[in-house]
């Protein structure tokens, strides 16, 4: 399962003892002079802050998002709940013509 999906931490207990033990033995076994740590998104945050890194800032919605192949989550990350409903809205009605269409008989 890809990281990141809905489900993908059901057991948390389990998957942060496993990643412990990923830190762990990389850390033990380091070759590239590098150091991994579990941390904490506000403590990454003030990291990054601390590099002073000037990042793009994006003004527009996610709208909409492709997770890959066929899948795609129209409305997810955006803040515009009008176009979210509006288009709620038009995909009930082209899925009712649909279905009156598909019983019509030609």
């Amino acid at each position: 399962m890809p990281w990141g999906c809905d489900f993908t931490f059901h057991n948390a207990q389990a998957e942060y003892e496993n990643l412990e033990r990923i830190v762990e033995y990389v850390n033990k076994n380091n070759q590239y002079n590098i150091t991994l740590l579990i941390s904490t998104p506000s403590d990454y945050i003030a990291a990054l802050k601390k590099q002073t890194i000037s990042w793009p800032v994006k003004y527009e919605d996610a709208f909409p998002y492709s997770g890959g192949g066929y899948d795609y989550w129209t409305g997810y990350f955006t803040s515009r709940q009008a176009a979210k409903k509006l288009t709620k809205d038009a995909s009930a009605i082209l899925n009712a013509e649909d279905l009156i269409f598909s019983k019509r008989v030609l």
